[in-house]
């Protein structure tokens, strides 16, 4: 039978059947099981029959087929809507099948060919509906096309169509991904003025948007407001909120949402539960932490890797790190794969805690899953080496890390800068310093404070104090490490003038001296019989919460009998 169809003869006989929609439909399937190849022509014909009989579904599921490649050597929907247009003149049809076409690319993230019968579209005059300009929309944003789905909103919606309150949702979405909250903002704006009323999904957008970027006093606003509208958050405009003051340091109010959430009825999901356990183990609070993470079970929501990782790095935090490690167990006996977040935290763990034996265990375990180590986990094991007194094995690591490709950062070359300043290898230190700025990479406060710390340890203070006057003149403030080394090192020269100088220098800047650059410092004034600054300064060692020991009240004491 299929020798003795043609393509003329197929055309006849859906003409013939075209009063007969569903007729004129099993014969054009019959016709491509018996191996015919339908032309452009007989696929937009079929399609004018059906979409003519409103039969939009069958219509779409026919072309959804065409899209993929069912009917063998089909010609493409681009053809069959150029055919439609040269035959059709019914210009609404010609539209309903456009807007057909455009979802069912859009929905097959198949953009390109969505943009180029939108193209077509607008060269018959055609101007697509409000839903079929929002599923492209979605598709560009999906697959990442921000700049061509940005013109698509200017082009269309400004022009041509009235965005509706999907569409600005979706672009403000766009902005807070891109963090252009005040680009957000406008947009919030402009849709309040075409009297486009915001949603629970809109506000829920652009209060997540502004917690991720930290303005949890404009999220909040906007939280009040939404009340105000009578909109009832849902438990992601609660997630965002929690997440957001608990990422901050606000815990408590992250907590007291959470009592809120709960009164109302809204029941926690993944995400709330998340960022709740990631806050306690922060902040330490891990019985509150594991109380979360027994509920969640209680309550059917089911744990993820998020989780497990929040709790072993809360473990590991507290030098927990079996149990970190039966977690990871428990993790992989769910059927949960550990990422590299999981390994990346256990091996700073163990390197933090000095057994670097095991943490090079992890490393090695992190290979054979497949996982490849990144710059997070190579800094951690510098670190760690570096720390133990382990310069030349910091170095077979960096070296590991330079042939995978991974450039060393700022934290990989003060490591190490560090460890050769410890060493009294302050030419190499130097050396390292300057490739780090070659790199085009700045050392910072913690870069400085330990080459500070290394002249300082060699007796070469004249060294010290002028590194100390660049990183000034570079706009980099010195912190608590850095003064409380400098003024060790001038306890050491025996020159108290620079020490209690720098002492009284640190207070103004509203930081607190250590026990030890306070002790010193006072040892040093009584012995030149300065009693009264000794006497001051133990009196401001007590109003800051410390406990002098009990050489520093008898330095004091005996400084005070001598001057009396």
């Amino acid at each position: 039978m299929a020798a003795r169809l043609s393509p003329s003869s197929v055309i006849y006989y859906l003409h013939k059947e075209s009063r007969n929609p569903r007729k004129a439909l099993s014969f054009f399937q019959w016709a491509s099981h018996q191996g015919f190849q339908h032309t452009t022509e007989s696929t937009s014909t079929i399609v004018h029959i059906l979409a003519n009989a409103r039969m939009l579904v069958e219509a779409q599921s026919l072309m959804q087929n065409l899209i993929a490649g069912k009917f063998s050597d089909s010609p493409t929907l681009s053809a069959v809507i150029d055919n439609l247009a040269d035959t059709n003149k019914n210009w609404e049809f010609t539209k309903v099948v456009c807007d057909m076409i455009i979802n069912i690319y859009s929905h097959a993230r198949m953009t390109s060919e969505a943009l180029d019968i939108l193209d077509k579209m607008q060269n018959q005059g055609l101007v697509p509906t409000i839903n079929t300009c929002n599923v492209l929309l979605n598709a560009l944003v999906k697959t990442s096309k921000i700049d061509v789905a940005w013109r698509i909103f200017e082009e269309f919606f400004r022009e041509k169509i009235l965005p509706d309150v999907y569409t600005f949702s979706m672009m403000i979405g766009v902005c807070c991904k891109e963090g252009n909250l005040q680009r957000g903002r406008e947009l919030f704006g402009e849709m309040e003025e075409r009297g486009c009323v915001p949603n629970v999904v809109t506000y829920t957008t652009l209060i997540d948007g502004f917690c991720k970027v930290g303005n949890i006093d404009e999220a909040k606003k906007l939280f009040e407001r939404m009340m105000e509208r009578g909109l009832a958050p849902n438990e992601f405009t609660y997630t965002s909120l929690i997440d957001g003051h608990c990422k901050r340091g606000f815990m408590q109010e992250g907590l007291r949402l959470h009592e809120e959430m709960m009164h109302k009825g809204i029941a926690p999901n993944l995400f709330t539960y998340n960022s709740l356990i990631d806050a306690h183990c922060k902040v330490g609070n891990l019985a509150e932490a594991f109380d979360l993470f027994h509920d969640m079970q209680a309550k059917g929501v089911i744990r993820n890797v998020v989780t497990y990782n929040a709790l072993i790095a809360g473990l590991c935090r507290v030098g927990r790190l079996k149990g970190a490690c039966k977690y990871l167990k428990k993790m992989v006996a769910v059927g949960l794969v550990p990422n590299i977040v999981t390994f990346n935290t256990l091996i700073h763990g163990y390197c933090k805690e000095g057994n670097l034996r095991r943490a090079e265990s992890f490393l090695a375990q992190m290979k054979i899953r497949g996982l490849t180590p990144n710059v997070i986990t190579y800094n951690s094991l510098i670190h760690g080496f570096c720390k133990a007194g382990k310069l030349q094995d910091a170095v077979v690591v960096l070296e590991e890390m330079q042939e995978r490709g991974l450039a060393p950062t700022d934290v990989t070359y003060t490591s190490l800068i560090d460890a050769y300043c410890k060493e009294n290898n302050m030419e190499e230190a130097f050396k390292l310093q300057n490739y780090m700025e070659e790199t085009g990479l700045k050392p910072n406060v913690i870069t400085y404070s330990a080459l500070i710390n290394g002249f300082c340890k060699g007796g070469r203070m004249k060294d010290a104090n002028k590194l100390f006057n660049v990183m000034r003149g570079k706009w980099m403030e010195p912190n608590d490490v850095t003064y409380n080394t400098m003024i060790y090192g001038y306890y050491k020269e025996g020159n108290t003038y620079r020490a209690y100088r720098l002492l009284r220098e640190m207070i103004d800047n509203g930081m607190v001296p250590n026990i030890a650059s306070y002790s010193v410092v006072i040892e040093i004034l009584c012995k030149e019989g300065k009693s009264l600054e000794a006497n001051e300064l133990l009196k401001e060692m007590v109003k800051f919460g410390m406990n002098p020991c009990s050489a520093t009240y008898t330095a004091t004491f005996e400084a005070q009998l001598q001057g009396s």
